[in-house]
């Protein structure tokens, strides 16, 4: 099988490549139709949208949560200095993207998530109350899978023998 790994529009690789204004114009930006999606924080809910438009599996790492999403707006209103434009054009997409996000089934999906502290009880929460598989990861961090790779080799292992 292939593995494709891609960069947001504006970072890494893909400085040059406008920030689309929707998900649904990201994945037409991607250009293929991926057999499993893996995605981290902001990306996981990007992951999320892909998995449920082409309808495959998708493993999403501590993606961010719905109240979270609904900063985005607002978190644009702090992001005036120019070097944070990328950052602040690809918050607008996501703010763009929210009634398309939140009407999203979460089946077929396996959320991997961090347990490190009392004050991700709503986080916790909101992971508990979807469809998706969840897998409560203790004493690690928002980067769940730098800190415990070997748990997303396992999920991943699973959906590609399936």
């Amino acid at each position: 099988f292939s593995v494709v790994s891609f960069d947001q529009p504006g970072f890494g690789e893909n400085k040059h490549i406008p920030i689309p204004k929707t998900f649904n114009e990201y994945t037409d930006l991607i250009g293929i139709v991926p057999k499993i999606v893996i995605g981290h924080s902001i990306g996981g809910r990007l992951a999320q949208y892909i998995a449920c438009k082409y309808n495959i599996p998708a493993i999403l790492l501590d993606p961010t949560p719905d109240y979270l999403l609904d900063t985005a707006k607002s978190y644009n209103k702090h992001l005036e200095n120019p070097k944070y434009l990328i950052t602040s054009q690809y918050m607008e997409m996501v703010a763009n993207s929210l009634p398309d996000i939140k009407s999203i089934e979460w089946s077929n999906m396996v959320i991997v998530y961090d347990n490190t502290s009392e004050k991700d009880t709503q986080k916790i929460n909101f992971y508990k109350s979807t469809k998706a598989n969840t897998i409560e990861v203790k004493n690690a961090s928002h980067w769940v899978h730098v800190s415990h790779p070997e748990i997303v080799i396992l999920e991943l292992s699973k959906l590609l023998t399936n």
